[in-house]
């Protein structure tokens, strides 16, 4: 939990069936800002990969959050047991706006699954165990590089979480 702040809900960090170390979060959201340092102090990370893999287990809905706004809106990437959506939120307790219908998907409680959000230079690009599945594009991002993990409904596990910076060749 080194780095994350609880919004809300339990999240705690135990071993998941393979004896690896996951965290665990039920009825709540945990949220991490990340940036670069640069001599000693942080600087902002333009373009950017977050990265975390994900099983239900007896969650309801579990949510990626990112491109969090000024104003508290937050794009999502939305995980239930037989779909996969993505949309904006206004604020955290505001409902999902999606960009397109949700795709039907066999997520499966015990899965796990790789999320992953892309923030290239004029658009978020989202996957799905390596499937892109929406690409929403923007014209000023003014977003804070923060991440969030939601669950719903019950524990669900999160694990390998990770956020690499994306630089041009």
């Amino acid at each position: 939990l080194k780095g994350w702040s609880v919004v809300r809900g339990t999240w705690i960090i135990v071993q998941d069936d393979e004896g690896s170390t996951i965290l665990s979060g039920t009825e709540g959201e945990i949220r991490r800002s990340f940036a670069r340092a640069i001599n000693g102090q942080p600087a902002p990370v333009e373009n950017y990969r977050l990265l975390t893999t994900v099983r239900l287990r007896e969650a309801s809905a579990i949510e990626m959050q990112f491109g969090f706004e000024p104003d508290g809106g937050r794009q999502a990437l939305r995980f239930t047991l037989d779909r996969v959506a993505v949309g904006h939120r206004d604020n955290d307790r505001a409902p999902l706006i999606v960009h397109s219908p949700a795709k039907p998907y066999d997520v499966g409680a015990d899965r796990l699954h790789e999320l992953k959000v892309e923030r290239q230079a004029t658009e978020w690009r989202v996957f799905v165990d390596d499937e892109q599945i929406a690409a929403i594009p923007f014209a000023a991002d003014h977003h804070r590089p923060e991440l969030s993990l939601v669950a719903e409904g019950g524990p669900a596990w999160f694990a390998d979480m990770m956020v690499e910076e994306l630089v041009s060749k």
